[in-house]
């Protein structure tokens, strides 16, 4: 989109303040700390120093203070060890910016609490970023556990959640993510990869309000995740449930999905009343 003009026009030979004048070399210190966050991935969500150093090519004290630089704004935060980093909550911003996502984000809090005691399992709620989900909340089980908040991006084919959103955007914006995407990413031996069954996933996710995932993002693991919608339909984000196939079998499943969707009945009688924000599939987030 063409942005408006602000009327006010640089002198000749100069560049507005803030704008990069054709030619010129491109700041430093800015595309350190952009290539700081692109290197987080979801085959590598966290870092140490060192590692760190070498994956950008950089002396370890260049690294200490691009990430210090980070940490302190809030862009990546310290894990339990205190020795590595991992994205943090300000790169929310990105995609939110000006909107009510924190009043969704509470709004679900609640819900997922309701989530957590009917199935014992751990419960999430993961928003749309570019063409990836992110998770940004949970309500985690004692005992093992698949699903975790970790801020880390995934392609919005590769899990339940990513595809319960998918499903809700618009067939253009489907076609358009699948242009993009293509070959799409395998993460297990059941991840979608062929866009006609993506598309296929995505149909059946409408016509039945939910997406279910069978070890196609994490081993071992079954997941049911329900779109969390504004009034026209189109998706906040999602909320997924799900553990370890052992102990969270189909069975156990699909007997506890219509008491699920109940509570995710009323949770999106709620959320219809906020506006969800935008998704740009075609700007890609790395």
């Amino acid at each position: 989109m063409k942005k408006a003009s602000s009327g006010r026009r640089a002198p000749a030979g100069k560049a507005d303040k803030g704008t990069q004048a054709v030619g010129l070399p491109v700041n430093k210190s800015s595309l350190l700390i952009l290539k700081s966050l692109y290197s987080f991935t979801s085959e590598q969500p966290s870092f140490g120093v060192s590692e760190f150093a070498a994956k950008l090519g950089i002396t370890k004290n260049m690294a200490f203070r691009a990430l210090g630089t980070l940490l302190d704004e809030g862009f990546v935060v310290r894990d339990a060890t205190a020795k590595r980093y991992e994205l943090g909550y300000r790169v929310l911003m990105f995609m939110h910016a000006g909107s009510e996502e924190t009043d969704v984000r509470a709004l679900c809090v609640k819900y997922m609490h309701i989530l957590q005691e009917i199935s014992r399992e751990s419960v999430v709620f993961s928003i749309p970023m570019g063409p990836n989900l992110i998770t940004i909340d949970g309500v985690e089980p004692k005992g093992k556990r698949f699903l975790r908040v970790n801020w880390v991006p995934v392609p919005l084919h590769a899990s339940p959640g990513s595809r319960a959103i998918l499903s809700c955007l618009h067939d253009d914006e489907i076609e358009e993510y699948i242009r993009l995407s293509v070959p799409l990413k395998r993460f297990t031996p059941t991840t979608i990869v062929d866009p006609e069954k993506l598309r296929a996933e995505v149909r059946l996710v409408r016509r039945k309000g939910y997406a279910i995932g069978y070890e196609d993002r994490v081993v071992g693991s079954n997941f049911v995740s329900f779109p969390v919608l504004d009034e026209s339909g189109r998706p906040h984000g999602a909320i997924t449930i799900g553990g370890p196939k052992e102990r969270f079998t189909k069975e156990k499943m699909f007997a506890l999905i219509p008491q699920l969707a109940d509570v995710m009945a009323e949770l999106n009688r709620e959320a219809s009343l906020l506006d969800a924000s935008p998704i740009f599939i075609s700007q890609q987030t790395m």
